[in-house]
């Protein structure tokens, strides 16, 4: 199989762009006058073979990029001219077809077809840390890169950038060090609170609370989420009487580690008792018993305390 005409596909964009930047560089190291030609989404048929069939006035080496756009409309015009170029030492096709539909007879043509194929899927468990352990040139440990994850994300164009503001800082990378600098996901943020109430810790919950609403969450996702924690807590209960894997209820295996150890500190009475006040406060909402004006939450921030205070014993 010619590796000359590849094509880089997936669901991880960041990762093709990755793959992009490596072929480019490489390519301009090792051929300095060589010619690189990109052609962009949208392109006219006729451009994109005539990308293909010039002839560099300066070198006779030539790498081609064509960046999502071949599709139904193109895809035979350009097939037969594509794979003329199949073991031609002087030029190099890179073809990406990014969050592919894989029923479509352009990617099954390429798939199929005599091509290189590259692909790309979304990073997660230990690959996802790997990446980050690699991306920091070692200098944070699988542990740490977890630590990042939980913290920041799974966004591969976030973790690079918090990456590199760490590594920059010419710093032992630790988990202290991410929580000083980095930037926390909105899930992150979230999850801080969460966990605090679950644990039934008052002054941590009210304090980031505090901290939520400052950085512009809003107080209705917040109870959503609250509602939400009940009910977990409340699965992974049921779970542990009838011994039954928490899989079974849809619980993320993450979220059932983390969550787990708090379950035990609530009997369900008091689940079930807390899920109805949050049901109240719902219901006011919408029946205008809670009254929340336009730009202004303080009623609904005032409830959503009032409810912590009770609930966390």
């Amino acid at each position: 199989m010619a590796t000359n005409v590849r094509i880089l596909t997936g669901d991880c964009l960041f990762q093709i762009k990755e793959r992009i930047d490596v072929f480019r560089t490489a390519f301009a190291k090792k051929y300095p006058e060589g010619d690189i030609s990109e052609i962009y989404a949208g392109a006219d048929a006729v451009d994109m073979k005539n990308a293909l069939a010039t002839e560099s006035l300066f070198s006779t080496k030539r790498i081609i990029f064509f960046f999502d756009c071949i599709n139904a409309d193109n895809l035979e015009q350009l097939i037969p001219q594509i794979e003329l170029l199949h073991g031609n030492e002087d030029k190099t096709l890179i073809i990406t077809l990014p969050r592919p539909d894989k029923r479509t007879k352009t990617y099954k043509t390429f798939i199929k077809g005599s091509f290189f194929v590259e692909d790309f899927p979304q990073l997660d468990g230990i690959n996802l840390s790997s990446w980050c352990v690699k991306k920091s040139e070692k200098q944070m440990d699988t542990a740490t890169a977890n630590a990042l994850i939980a913290y920041c994300g799974t966004d591969l164009w976030k973790l690079s950038t918090e990456i590199e503001k760490l590594v920059m800082s010419e710093k032992i990378i630790t988990k202290e060090l991410i929580h000083e600098m980095a930037i926390p996901s909105p899930s992150a943020e979230i999850w801080g609170m969460m966990e605090a109430f679950s644990a039934q810790n008052k002054g941590r919950a009210m304090s980031e609370y505090g901290k939520l609403r400052a950085a512009g969450h809003e107080p209705f996702y917040v109870m959503a989420m609250l509602m939400r924690e009940l009910r977990i807590l409340l699965q992974l209960q049921t779970a542990k009487a009838f011994q039954v894997p928490t899989k079974s209820f849809g619980i993320n295996r993450f979220v059932a580690k983390k969550t787990s150890p708090h379950a035990s500190k609530w009997n369900s009475a008091r689940l079930r008792k807390a899920f109805a006040r949050l049901q109240e406060i719902d219901t006011g909402i919408k029946t205008g018993g809670l009254q929340i004006p336009t730009g202004d939450a303080a009623e609904l921030d005032l409830a959503l305390e009032t409810f912590m205070i009770s609930v966390c014993q």
